[in-house]
C-alpha cells in the first residue's frame, strides 16, 4: 500500500502510541500492579492465556507492524494479500488482516 508521508507519520505515532501503552501496562502488570482496564484492551486471546501473555502477543503486533512500516511492506493483509486501506489502518494501525480474513480467524 502507498501511504502518503502524512499517513505515514501518523500511523508511525499511532503505533508507537499504543506500544508505550501497553509497555506501560505491562511492566505495572509484572510489577504486580492490578491493571484494571486489561479486559477491554486486550479482548479475545487463546482460551487460559495470562494478561501478561496477551500484553506481549499484541506487543510483538505492533513491533511488526512498525517493522513493516520502515520495511515499505505495511499494510497487506497476510492472509489475503489485499491491501487494507488506510480506512481500517487508520482505525486499527496494528492490523494485519483484512476484515474478512480476520473474521474467517474467529
Amino acid at each position: 500500500m502507498d501511504l502518503s508521508a502524512e499517513q505515514h507519520e501518523v500511523l508511525k505515532r499511532a503505533l508507537l502510541k499504543k506500544g508505550g501503552e501497553l509497555a506501560d501496562k505491562l511492566s505495572r502488570l509484572l510489577a504486580g500492579e492490578r491493571v484494571a482496564d486489561l479486559g477491554a484492551l486486550l479482548g479475545g486471546g487463546t482460551p487460559g492465556e495470562r494478561p501478561e501473555e496477551k500484553l506481549r502477543r499484541f506487543l510483538a503486533r505492533i513491533d511488526a507492524a512498525l517493522a513493516a512500516l520502515r520495511a515499505g511492506s505495511y499494510g497487506g493483509c497476510e492472509g489475503c494479500g489485499v491491501a487494507l486501506g488506510w480506512a481500517r489502518l487508520e482505525q486499527l494501525p496494528w492490523a494485519d488482516r483484512c476484515a474478512s480474513c480476520a473474521a474467517a480467524l474467529g
